[in-house]
């Protein structure tokens, strides 16, 4: 079962269809680092608490990227967070293949 078929499904997005390329690819080259997500996140938990209501979602969010950066991937493409999910169910990830 490839990513091919998320794209089918109600599941899908904007970020999987951009991103999922790369994870097959094992290319993590940034285009929009893991670095950027903890603040920007940041941003919207703090609108969000200013404005009464609860956001899980970015939440989790937040903590799976600030693990991608605790585990020294801040300057990888933000599809890297893949990387943590993937470490911690034990699944392994392509790897790209240098020169």
């Amino acid at each position: 079962m490839g990513w091919h078929r998320l794209r089918r499904c109600a599941g899908t997005s904007w970020m999987l269809e951009n991103r999922a390329p790369h994870i097959v690819a094992g290319d993590y080259t940034p285009h929009s680092s893991v670095n950027i997500w903890p603040k920007d996140l940041g941003i919207v938990l703090e609108i969000a608490e200013e404005a009464g209501f609860d956001a899980p979602v970015t939440q989790a969010a937040l903590a799976q990227f600030m693990e991608a950066a605790a585990q020294g991937l801040g300057g990888e493409d933000d599809a890297a967070v893949a990387k943590v999910y993937a470490g911690q169910v034990g699944v392994g990830l392509p790897i790209t293949k240098k020169d």
